[in-house]
């Protein structure tokens, strides 16, 4: 029974925890959207007030919660009984997601609950962290959970210290301490909870590629090698384009302009002029047509043969 609750899980969890993820996007878009439509100008004192509506943006904000919430049990359930220290990283995350519902239902019109619920949820996000560093103790989780210090850091900083930020920015923004760090600990938290949200719709939209495969085909073939020879030339053309283009800014938009070139989707919002620019963009958009088929075939090709190799071998099982 077990086995077949975890193959259940397994299979539906992804699409399930991709939903809720597109739910807390959808959510914080909401936030930023009201947040934004908060602000107002005073042209003649030169400067900007933030006005914050605390009681209407409350439901969303205890809805982004509650998803959170669903997301962590749904991940719960998914993990067997014996992986102790991922159940307990994902109960702390409902607990402390309850506690930041539990303070914004009580007292959500007032400025200074918020930095607290947010900062309960900075909490779990570190408690995570550590977490994720004790069990599998390499260096990308010791990035992470240094990331995940300084964000905690500058959360609490943000919380317990609300009138350094405002003081440092009085001479943009005409408001009390107690908005302009609401508003800066409101925006640390929704990146957090966007990044966070991301990267559980990724494997729902990977969950059908064979990552293993692809690693094999790219250690089988040349792919690496046309990957940086067609990264090269990118680059070299982005340094020389904006010394020619007139519309061309920078080497960012040199870069943004070759990779529409290559990738042959071609947007429009900037284009070449001059000869040099033409020729280079004829040059590689020709080499990117090629690179790009060449890649693709190569990728179909070998898939294909692996996913018939392991057909035989299963076989012959």
């Amino acid at each position: 029974m077990e086995e077949e609750r975890l193959a259940k899980i397994k299979k539906w969890g992804p699409v399930i925890t991709g939903l809720l993820s597109l739910l807390v996007l959808g959510f914080n878009l909401a936030m930023i959207k009201r947040l934004a439509a908060g602000y107002y100008e005073n042209p003649e004192a030169g400067t900007v007030r933030l006005s914050i509506d605390y009681a209407a943006l409350c439901p969303i904000m205890i809805a982004i919660f509650l998803v959170l919430l669903l997301l962590h049990m749904v991940e719960r359930l998914a993990l067997p009984e014996d992986d102790r220290l991922l159940r307990m990283k994902h109960l702390l995350y409902i607990l402390l997601c309850l506690g930041a519902v539990a303070v914004l239902v009580i007292k959500g019109g007032d400025p200074g609950a918020w930095p607290l619920a947010c900062f309960l949820y900075l909490v779990a996000t570190l408690t995570g962290c550590v977490i994720e560093f004790i069990r599998k103790r390499n260096k990308w989780s010791l990035i992470i959970l240094i990331l995940a210090v300084i964000l905690f850091g500058l959360g609490g900083f943000l919380v317990f210290l609300p009138d350094v930020p405002a003081k440092t920015m009085q001479q943009l923004i005409s408001s009390d301490a107690q908005s302009l760090d609401t508003l800066m600990v409101l925006i640390n938290t929704f990146i957090l909870i966007d990044i966070q949200a991301i990267m559980k719709i990724m494997p729902m939209a990977f969950s059908n590629i064979r990552m293993d495969i692809l690693k094999r085909i790219i250690r089988k073939t040349y792919a690496v090698e046309i990957l940086a020879g067609i990264l090269i030339l990118i680059i070299a053309f982005s340094l020389i384009l904006p010394a020619f283009e007139p519309g061309i800014g920078g080497f960012g938009d040199a870069l943004w302009y070759c990779f529409a070139i290559v990738t042959t989707i071609g947007f429009g919002d900037m284009y070449a002029t001059s000869f040099i620019g033409r020729i280079l963009s004829v040059i590689l958009g020709l080499y990117g047509i090629i690179v790009v088929s060449l890649i693709t075939s190569i990728i179909v090709n070998f898939y294909g043969e692996v996913k018939k190799e392991e057909s035989e071998e299963e076989a012959k099982e």
